[in-house]
């Protein structure tokens, strides 16, 4: 079965006989870590983050999402910069307010609103590999805890990735 149509099968499946179940996101993160351990390796990445909660999430989703994230702010480094990812999150009262934070190559302005969607791409493959579902799988794995993503983003300095989850998400 070919990468894409994987892809779009994991895409339509996000949520499916899935519950909130109280994870350590502490754990989650080591185990995208683990599973990322060659990527990181190779391009000699730096992963910092702050102790994070343990949540009521829909656990394989929330691990697919820190994966997409922090595999793309790898696959966007900059050439001449070995990446450098910081992931940060915060109680705000009604929410936990996420980032993840780059130095990558950036996103231009104009594209920020439709990264999120499906087979959105920056750049051709030759470039930068893939098919532009990661983010939008980002995107539905938050709606899904009732929450919100969006980027911000400066070209040549890097990008960061917020989200937020309601405190008491059903």
């Amino acid at each position: 079965m070919s990468v894409l149509v994987k892809a779009l099968l994991m895409y339509a499946r996000i949520g499916r006989d899935q519950k909130l179940t109280l994870t350590d996101l502490n754990r989650t993160l080591s185990e995208v870590l683990s599973d990322l351990e060659n990527l990181i390796l190779h391009s000699k990445a730096k992963i910092i983050s702050e102790p994070l909660p343990s949540l009521n999430v829909y656990e394989v989703e929330f691990r697919q999402l820190l994966q997409n994230l922090i595999t793309n702010a790898i696959k966007f480094s900059k050439k001449e910069t070995d990446p450098e990812i910081k992931i940060h999150c915060r109680n705000e009262g009604e929410h936990w307010h996420f980032s993840v934070q780059d130095n990558g190559i950036g996103i231009e302005s104009k594209y920020l609103d439709r990264i999120f969607f499906i087979f959105q791409r920056l750049h051709i493959k030759e470039e930068y590999e893939g098919h532009g579902i990661g983010l939008a799988h980002c995107k539905k794995i938050i709606e899904l805890h009732n929450g919100r993503i969006w980027v911000e983003s400066s070209i040549g300095i890097g990008s960061t990735f917020y989200f937020n989850i309601p405190i008491l998400n059903p």
